[in-house]
């Protein structure tokens, strides 16, 4: 199961960025129809006043707020689906327990403080935490104090906060950072991740209950996707070629997705690595560039070390480009290579049947790595 529940948080927090849009898009709907109708009679005049006297039935289609409604009654029923049945998606029933907790947490500790103070307005005084404090040697170093209840508690539990949590030594660095692109990126993005749903639980669930709602709208509106496109959010058209992009890539929890993502699928771990470490790694599991399996991992050592190159993204567009492009994901010429490549998956492209088919040999177990097919 911890191959499935990772890929499952990851694709909530690649779709959070579809998940907003659709709600802005509801959002300026609504607010347009309001501003073309401000004034409401007949049926909807009745659903209106219907919602007002019975606000937890289902809203009627006449109502002219039907679809935000709807919107909200459906991410109401998705955490309140998450408590029931905390083993579907367990990275969802962890925000939303986690925020409940804090909510309770909170409301004890200020009525803590009033019971300190006897007052009242003590419950509505901001809210400072105790210091925290690591000493070394004579010297006293000053750590951040969580703003949240439940790790506060939980720091409290240490009686002197580790110092295991020193930097690493010079050549352990240098190892890292050569063999992991990007790595300061990867870090820092993942440790920001980590800080926002332990310090902000309730920011934490919103945030999850877009990517939820993302994913949702993503499968009614594109399918099954493979995982490595799993950011993909439709722009425009419909039927078998929308035009889409990831704009995952522009949001910070995009990073630490692609690492959950290595626990579903070890394929993933070499696009981490240099193309050297890379070329390295995908031998070692005997699989080519494109993630698949392949018999003679040698072979495929060349085109690892430089598909990932813009160059090499472009003449692979160019060569082909009045050939049968069906068994491509997205359809590809020359200058959407090179938009790619400078501005990345966020790029406009039209999606093809391929991809569908390649969800498929993805949940085969015959995997395919992010690279196959652009």
């Amino acid at each position: 199961m911890g191959r499935i529940e990772g890929g499952l948080a990851a694709h909530d927090l690649k779709t959070i960025p579809g998940g907003i849009e659709q709600m802005a898009k509801v959002e300026a709907r609504e607010i347009a129809n309001t501003a073309r109708h401000p004034w409401v009679t007949g049926k909807q005049k009745e659903a209106l006043l219907n919602e007002y006297k019975h606000p937890l039935r289902a809203p009627s289609s006449d109502s002219p707020d039907y679809e935000a409604l709807n919107l909200v009654r459906g991410q109401a029923e998705g955490v309140k689906a998450s408590f029931q049945h905390p083993g579907r998606d367990p990275f969802q029933t962890l925000l939303n327990a986690t925020a409940v907790l804090h909510g309770g947490a909170a409301a004890s500790a200020r009525a803590a403080e009033v019971a300190r103070t006897g007052k009242l307005g003590a419950a509505l005084r901001p809210f400072e935490p105790a210091p925290r404090l690591l000493h070394v040697g004579d010297t006293e170093v000053g750590l951040h104090p969580s703003r949240t209840p439940l790790n506060r508690a939980a720091q409290k539990l240490e009686r002197e906060p580790k110092a295991s949590l020193r930097r690493l030594n010079d050549f352990a660095r240098r190892s890292i950072t050569r063999g992991i692109w990007f790595y300061p990126w990867v870090k820092g993005a993942s440790v920001f991740a980590g800080h926002t749903f332990s310090e902000h639980p309730y920011k934490s669930a919103i945030l999850g209950n877009a990517g939820v709602q993302g994913r949702e709208t993503q499968e009614a509106e594109l399918g099954d996707l493979p995982s490595y496109e799993q950011g993909l959010m439709r722009l425009a058209g419909s039927g078998d070629h929308p035009l889409v992009a990831d704009f995952s890539t522009f949001s910070p929890f995009a990073t630490p997705a692609d690492v959950l993502e290595i626990a579903a699928h070890r394929g993933e771990l070499p696009g981490f690595l240099n193309p050297v470490y890379g070329a390295a790694a995908d031998a070692a599991l005997r699989q080519n560039q494109f993630g698949s399996p392949t018999t003679q991992p040698p072979n495929a050592i060349p085109s690892t070390l430089t598909s990932p190159t813009p160059e090499f993204q472009i003449l692979s567009a160019y060569l082909p480009r009045h050939k049968d492009q069906s068994n491509r994901m997205f359809h590809t010429t020359p200058m959407s290579a090179f938009l790619r490549s400078l501005i990345g998956p966020g790029t406009p492209r039209h999606v093809t049947e391929a991809a569908h088919k390649a969800a498929g040999r993805e949940k085969s177990g015959r995997y395919g790595s992010h690279l196959a097919q652009k």
